[in-house]
């Protein structure tokens, strides 16, 4: 349970640098945990992580709202969303490396780059804010993203490809990117294509519009994301098949513990979002409870599942 108060205390440590008073949060585990150094030795990792990560803010705010030269690499382009990602590795001839969410009506633009390429770009950067207080938060939507900045391009003009995607994708994404492309070729009606898409490989980009708004208002839009309901269901579908398989060897654990290399795999293969791998985790962590004997104390797993998760992201 003490993981819980760490993670909250590393969390508020890296937070205060967009808004302060949530410094008084650190109140809660402070009344709760006997080791309360640890609360602020946490606490001031999450302030050097805030500071790392609003680094390029600092170092760019000279140039905010203006158009600067741009060079980095395309992470991924989604035209039905109007919009591509790219990691930066200059900014107006600075060695900056940060991501931008850069949006655009010009259907041009995504004929001339794909993932991978290697572009330069003139861009008019600024920082995401966000107008409706108590709404949707696209701001911390970002930054979950590791996303600092948004632009928008009109001008094809100011997009030059400098270097081509070199071939170098793993075998599960040349794997989803097959999966895609046979989705896409095969006889079945335009708008169900992007619900396949999405069920079978995670990637939700190929929805229309339409079809979001259509799962929002029915309420299932969840069943497209891939998270605990999609993880579970595929570990108990591997733990069935392995049993059958390993029926003979009468081992109760075996098929458990086989099952979590598919899990990892699917996990991965289904782009590794932080549901899917928060399932995936729970699941491990659940396996070898089995072996460890700690069937009773499913809170120290969250707990400390969450402790890791807010390590690697806070956001």
């Amino acid at each position: 349970m003490h993981f819980l108060f760490y993670a909250v205390a590393y969390f508020i440590g890296s937070f205060i640098w967009y808004n302060f008073y949530f410094i008084f949060l650190l109140i809660i585990p402070f009344f709760f945990i006997k080791k309360r150094f640890l609360l602020f030795l946490f606490f001031i990792s999450g302030f050097l992580y805030g500071l790392y990560l609003n680094f390029p803010l600092i170092k760019l705010h000279e140039v905010l709202n203006k158009t600067v030269k741009v060079e980095g690499r395309i992470l991924s382009a989604t035209p039905l969303k109007h919009k591509f990602l790219i990691k930066t590795r200059k900014i107006s001839d600075k060695k900056i490396s940060v991501k931008i969410s850069v949006f655009s009506y010009n259907k041009k633009i995504f004929k001339k780059i794909v993932k991978g390429d290697y572009v330069e770009l003139f861009l008019r950067i600024k920082t995401p804010v966000q107008y409706n207080p108590g709404t949707f938060n696209y701001k911390y939507y970002l930054l979950s993203k590791g996303i600092l900045f948004t632009s928008y391009i009109r001008n094809l003009k100011n997009v030059k490809v400098i270097k081509k995607r070199e071939k170098g994708d793993n075998f599960l994404c040349k794997y989803r990117r097959f999966l895609k492309e046979r989705i896409l070729q095969c006889n079945i009606p335009d708008n169900y294509k992007g619900f396949l898409i999405a069920i079978a490989t995670g990637d939700k980009s190929y929805i229309s519009s339409k079809g979001r708004d259509f799962l929002i208002s029915n309420g299932i839009s969840h069943l497209f994301s891939i998270s605990g309901l999609h993880v579970g269901t595929f570990f108990l579908f591997i733990v069935i098949v392995l049993r059958i398989v390993f029926y003979r060897l009468s081992n109760y654990y075996l098929p458990f513990l086989c099952s979590i290399p598919p899990v990892l795999l699917y996990v991965l293969f289904m782009g590794g979002n932080y549901p899917a791998v928060r399932a995936g985790m729970i699941i491990i962590f659940l396996v070898f409870s089995i072996f460890v004997k700690r069937y009773r104390d499913p809170f120290q797993m969250l707990s400390f599942i969450l402790f890791l998760i807010v390590i690697v992201n806070p956001y």
